[in-house]
C-alpha cells in the first residue's frame, strides 16, 4: 500500500509543481483565470485521493490509535482558524465556544474527524453561521458542530455515513465532495470509541455531536493555572451558553439579563417553580442555571435545584442567597452546589460562571 501510495502521489505532486511554474510565466488575465480553475480542480483531486487512500487504510485494518494527551480546546481553535477564511469568503459567521480540557486520544485521528465535520459544515452553509461548541455532561464531553446550511432529510440521515453517499438536495453542489468525508468520520469514531449523533432538518441546518466518554477525560486545567489569555477567551465565549435564571424578584431578573447581554448573551428567565417546570418540559439542555435560594411563598430554591440536578449536572447550577447564615451556606454546599452571597460582586459572579462551565 505504501508503494502504491507513493506511485500515485508522484504525478499529482508533479502536476502541482508544473501549475506553479506555469503561473509564474503567463501574464494575461484569461490564462490566469484558466489556471485558477485548474488549480481548484487539482485541489479537489488531491482531497479525493487522500480520502480514498485513508478509506483503504481503515478497511485494511492498518490504522491504529496512538493515544496521547490532547488539549482539545486548542485543537478546535486551530481547526476554526483554518476554516475561517473559507467561511469569510462566503460571508458565513464562524463561532467557537470551547473550554480548557485535556483528553486521551489519537491526536491526528481526532483532528481529522473534527476537521471533516467543520469543513463539511462550512461547505454546505451558504448563509448564516457555523458554530463549534464544547460542553461537559455527566457522562463525558460533547463537541457540537452546528450549521444553518441546507440540512439533511430524515430519509438521508441514516445514509450519510455510507461510502460515497451524497445528500439528495438540489441546493447541494455536486462539485463539493466525493461522499467520503463522513464515511471517514464514522471509521475514526469507531476506532476512537466515540459516538456521533445528528439532528437536522432540510432548510434549517444540521448539528453533528461528537460524544467523548468520561473515561477519555484526563484532566481539566485548574482555573488558577489557566493563563490570562485563556481566561479572556472563556469570558468572551459566554455567548455560546444556554442560561436559565430563576428568581422571583423582577428587578434582579432585569439586572442579571442586562449583565449577560453585555457579555453577548440573552438568557431564559423564570420566577416560579411552575415556570421552571414548563421550561424543562421542552428544554432541559441548559449549560448554566443561576438559582435564587428563596422564592416567594417560602419556596426554597435549593429544593428546586435538587430536582433540576436530575437533568442538569450540579456543577452547572449556581445558587445565590441573601441568607448569609453559616448553617444555610453549609447546607447548600453539602448538597453539592456552588453558593454565592448577595449582593454578588461582578468578578465573583464571572469567575463562578467560568468555574461552572469548565466543570
Amino acid at each position: 500500500m505504501a508503494a502504491a501510495s507513493h506511485d500515485l502521489r508522484q504525478p499529482l505532486h508533479a502536476m502541482t509543481l508544473f501549475l506553479c511554474s506555469l503561473r509564474h510565466t503567463v501574464t494575461d488575465s484569461r490564462t490566469h483565470e484558466l489556471l485558477d480553475k485548474i488549480d481548484e480542480t487539482s485541489t479537489i483531486l488531491h482531497e479525493q485521493f487522500n480520502s480514498l487512500l485513508d478509506l483503504s487504510k481503515f478497511d485494511a485494518g492498518v490504522v491504529t490509535a496512538d493515544e496521547s494527551k490532547i488539549r482539545l480546546d486548542l485543537m478546535l481553535k486551530n481547526i476554526a482558524d483554518a476554516a475561517a477564511q473559507d467561511a469569510q469568503q462566503k460571508n458565513v459567521a464562524l463561532h467557537l465556544y470551547s473550554i480548557p480540557v485535556v483528553v486521551k486520544s489519537d491526536m491526528l485521528l481526532m483532528e481529522r474527524l473534527l476537521r471533516n465535520l467543520v469543513n463539511n459544515a462550512v461547505q454546505y452553509t451558504d448563509k448564516g453561521s457555523v458554530s463549534i461548541q464544547m460542553r461537559r455532561q455527566r457522562n463525558g464531553l460533547v463537541i457540537s458542530v452546528i450549521d444553518t446550511g441546507i440540512g439533511i432529510s430524515l430519509e438521508d440521515q441514516d445514509k450519510i455515513f455510507r461510502d460515497y453517499f451524497q445528500v439528495s438536495n438540489k441546493a447541494r453542489s455536486k462539485s463539493k465532495g466525493s461522499g467520503l468525508g463522513l464515511a471517514i468520520v464514522k471509521r475514526i469514531a469507531a476506532l476512537l470509541a466515540l459516538k456521533i449523533t445528528l439532528k437536522s432538518q432540510v432548510g434549517s441546518g444540521s448539528t453533528f455531536n461528537v460524544h467523548v466518554p468520561l473515561s477519555a477525560l484526563v484532566e481539566l486545567p485548574d482555573m488558577e493555572e489557566v493563563s490570562d489569555d485563556e481566561m479572556d477567551t472563556i469570558q468572551m465565549d459566554f455567548a455560546g451558553l444556554r442560561i436559565l435564571i430563576v428568581d422571583d424578584d423582577a428587578s434582579i431578573l432585569d439586572a442579571m439579563t442586562g449583565l449577560l447581554r453585555t457579555w453577548g448573551r440573552s438568557a431564559i428567565s423564570a420566577s416560579s417553580p411552575e415556570q421552571v417546570d414548563r421550561l424543562l418540559s421542552y428544554e432541559s439542555d441548559f449549560d448554566l442555571v443561576l438559582m435564587d435560594d428563596m422564592l416567594h411563598d417560602d419556596i426554597m430554591g435549593l429544593d428546586i435545584a435538587l430536582q433540576l440536578s436530575a437533568k442538569i449536572p450540579k456543577q452547572h447550577i449556581i445558587m445565590a442567597t441573601a441568607n448569609a447564615a453559616s448553617a444555610r451556606l453549609a447546607e447548600i454546599k453539602a448538597a453539592g452546589f456552588e453558593v454565592l452571597v448577595k449582593p454578588v460582586d461582578y468578578e465573583v459572579l464571572r469567575r463562578a460562571i467560568v468555574k461552572a462551565v469548565v466543570g
